[in-house]
């Protein structure tokens, strides 16, 4: 819903019911007597037949005022809703890339335990190993479903650029040996135009991020 429609709402409403009050009469005097501004009744039965008609006519234009109205808030609450839970899909998306910066630090960490003794002398280590470039994998994936729910075209296209990135660099996501990686710098760029958007769309905010997301 335009943004200027919705801060000049009663402007706009209380415009719209003089056009429908003003347009009604004219019909209706059109009808009643053959013209839109017809004279002063000088019977009291016309005059009385004139008000009656008149107040039910009102009481129509009131009618599909109100359910304008219905229809007006039913819009705004649906769009604000759609809103609210975008917001929520933001949030989650920006928790995934700081996870992800934050599993490739593990990832390094233990790849480096194995250069530096040349083998896998503790089955744990390999495990965490292994468990770590699970977790990059799937919440690689997750990315690519919380830009689709978000529904950004520019914002998809950050998240398309970042997941061509990661699967180039796809040595920590499908083989466990090799020394290509991806890093927490490319995660932390990505992660940054990401804020950019989601603040240029109106989804999150300082005070957002502050109280959701924990760097």
């Amino acid at each position: 819903m335009n943004k200027y429609l919705k801060d000049h709402y009663l402007i706009f409403s209380l415009g719209f019911f003089f056009l429908l009050f003003l347009s009604g009469t004219l019909i209706f005097n059109s009808f009643w007597s053959g013209v839109p501004f017809p004279s002063f009744a000088t019977t009291h039965n016309v005059r009385k037949d004139y008000i009656s008609t008149y107040i039910a006519l009102l009481s129509f234009l009131g009618t599909l005022y109100g359910a304008a109205l219905v229809i007006y808030a039913y819009g705004g609450w649906k769009e604000q809703s759609n809103h609210e839970t975008k917001k929520v899909f933001s949030i989650e998306l920006l928790k995934i890339f700081l996870q992800i910066r934050i599993d490739i630090l593990y990832v390094k960490k233990y790849r480096n335990f194995e250069h530096v003794n040349g083998t896998w002398h503790d089955s744990y280590l390999n495990k965490e190993y292994e468990k770590y470039i699970s977790c990059i994998r799937e919440n690689i994936l997750d990315v690519r479903k919380n830009c689709e729910l978000i529904g950004d075209r520019d914002l998809t296209e950050i998240c398309i650029d970042f997941l061509s990135e990661a699967h180039s660099t796809n040595a920590n996501i499908y083989s466990l040996k090799s020394n290509d990686i991806l890093t927490k710098e490319i995660v932390d760029y990505y992660y940054n135009h990401l804020v950019s958007q989601l603040e240029k769309i109106d989804l999150i905010n300082s005070k957002l991020i502050e109280k959701h997301i924990y760097i």
